[in-house]
């Protein structure tokens, strides 16, 4: 009875499995997919739109939501003739011109225009000094370098047009006697010619010359910081041996150098200074980052508003605090970002923070311990 028992318990098993084997068992595996998260938007970063032929730029791009599925970023230049793009999105200049590179993530695409030119190093002037007569004329020969340089154009302007002015060609043309510089500009930068007006005086090569006339770069009181973008080394020079002063007029703001105060005239420095307003303070950077030429007087229209001065230290990645009592005549050695502010900036030390409040526990356990042990010292 046992072994028909046995028998039939084994019967039963393999029948059981003979059926489940021959149950096919469909499972549907998009069940155990997780949704899929499109791209609904890529960010590009700030970028310089302008490009020197052979140097580089890295596009930093934000793929949204942070959590999309599809977070590779694909990068394609439309003209890889003017400029060619890497994977990680390294764009470099190859010849000047204009070209479009395009982003994309996922099903989103965006371009970006960039133009990658050939800036200019120099202009070439023939004569560094010219002598007239009253009423004489003669035309600058100039030309930039290098040969490929994109922007050709060259702009004149004389610092003083009641001795001598100058046509767009740059035809010089005296009318009174004295001295004055003319400054020839291109985008990229920009050279002086002194021009020396006198009724004795015959034009440079003739033997008649007044060899005694100083010849060097005429410098005016005031000028206008559109007009001379760059107070050249050759403009410090004459500020620092007639110790004059010049005052220097921008949008907003003047500045003057004081030939006296000047520490090292080969410390060119640029007149153009932008102001900008944001969140109740006001940036401005003094000299591009490079050293000046000595001490120089910033006066900032509405200055006087402002209460603290600081200068952004790059090592420490802060601004420092600067002492200073006249904000209408701000008083400055020192080039780089400045800031001014309505209140004071506090930084948060986080070691010394949590020092104290170490320092406060340990203090508060001890009062503690003393006050519950306090009661078995008498016994």
């Amino acid at each position: 009875m046992k072994r028909c028992s046995k028998l039939f318990n084994l019967l039963c098993i393999l029948f059981t499995a003979i059926f489940l084997c021959g149950i096919s068992i469909k499972v549907d595996a998009s069940e155990f997919e997780t949704d899929k998260i499109e791209v609904t938007d890529i960010v590009i970063a700030d970028y310089n739109s302008t490009l020197e032929v052979g140097e580089t730029l890295t596009l930093s791009v934000t793929v949204l939501p942070s959590d999309a599925t599809e977070q590779t970023v694909s990068y394609k230049s439309l003209n890889e003739a003017i400029a060619t793009v890497s994977p990680t999105g390294e764009i470099k200049g190859i010849a000047s011109g204009k070209v479009k590179i395009q982003v994309s993530a996922g099903a989103i695409k965006k371009e970006i225009d960039l133009t990658v030119k050939v800036s200019a190093k120099g202009i070439n002037i023939k004569n560094d000094y010219i002598i007239l007569k009253p009423d004489q004329t003669q035309q600058i020969v100039a030309d930039i370098f290098p040969n490929n340089t994109t922007q050709k154009n060259l702009t004149y302007s004389s610092l003083n047009t009641a001795v001598a002015t100058v046509s767009d060609t740059g035809l010089i043309r005296a009318i009174n006697c004295g001295s004055t510089s003319i400054v020839v500009k291109s985008a990229d930068t920009m050279a002086m010619i002194s021009v020396v007006v006198n009724k004795n005086f015959n034009k440079i090569g003739d033997t008649t010359v007044n060899q005694t006339q100083s010849t060097g770069i005429y410098v005016p009181e005031t000028i206008n910081a559109t007009d001379c973008p760059i107070i050249t080394e050759e403009m410090l020079e004459q500020l620092y041996e007639t110790k004059k002063t010049l005052n220097v007029v921008g949008n907003n703001y003047s500045f003057q150098i004081n030939g006296q105060e000047i520490k090292n005239i080969n410390n060119s420095l640029s007149s153009d200074i932008q102001l900008v307003e944001e969140d109740d303070n006001l940036y401005f950077t003094l000299n591009e980052k490079r050293n000046l030429c000595g001490n120089i007087t910033l006066t900032i229209k509405n200055a006087e508003n402002y209460k603290y001065l600081y200068l952004y230290n790059e090592t420490e990645d802060k601004y420092k605090f600067i002492e200073t009592s006249d904000f209408k005549n701000l008083n400055l050695s020192s080039a780089g970002r400045y800031m001014l502010t309505k209140s004071k900036i506090n930084y948060f030390n986080t070691p010394l923070f949590f020092i104290i409040v170490g320092t406060a526990v340990l203090v508060i356990l001890s009062i503690i311990y003393i006050i519950f042990k306090r009661k078995y010292w008498f016994w």
